[in-house]
């Protein structure tokens, strides 16, 4: 049975809900899975979806006290917050999945050397192209193949600016 300390009700926060609490996708059928706790700036916050009050916190310590909760999925989008959960999470025996793109691109090693030492996983496939399962395949392709190059566009942004490189430099030679 798996319980999650989930860190942000945003958009994605509340995607992330849905999907586990209200059995919204196919990936957590049974009650197994279950967020219990949500950590949130604002409990009285007006929200998009419902959530029973005594789900949400403003306290870290509730999910990082708490012995049931060993999963801690951090979509709260901040830097200094999460990253510091990050660690206390990974150092309290916690795993933790993210989707944060600037912590992982900054303290990826770190991390992994906590949860390392600590015995439990940092999962950060959301933190990469746009949640498309790459590093799965890229860790089992390493294990019978040499990897020389990845090239690649990375995200929408850099796929318009790339786009419009391209379009500029053909219409440059006219």
């Amino acid at each position: 049975m798996a319980r999650i300390g989930l860190l942000g009700l945003g958009t994605v926060g509340s995607g992330v809900y849905e999907i586990i609490n209200e059995k919204k996708g196919n990936f957590f059928e049974d009650d197994s899975t279950l967020i219990k706790k949500i950590l949130v700036s604002d409990v009285t916050k007006k929200r998009s979806i419902e959530v029973p009050k005594d789900l949400l916190t403003e306290d870290f310590d509730e999910i990082l006290n708490d012995e049931e909760i060993d999963i801690v999925c951090c979509v709260m989008g901040s830097y200094e917050r999460e990253y510091d959960c990050m660690k206390k999470a990974l150092m309290a025996k916690k795993h933790v999945a993210t989707a944060n793109k600037e912590i992982i691109s900054r303290h990826l090693e770190e991390l992994l050397s906590i949860a390392n030492e600590n015995g439990v996983n940092l999962l950060f496939e959301a933190s990469v192209g746009g949640g498309i399962p790459i590093i799965e395949s890229i860790v089992e392709t390493l294990k019978i193949n040499k990897i020389n190059k990845i090239q690649g566009i990375l995200n929408g942004t850099t796929n318009y600016i790339v786009s419009k490189m391209t379009k500029m430099k053909k219409t440059s030679r006219h």
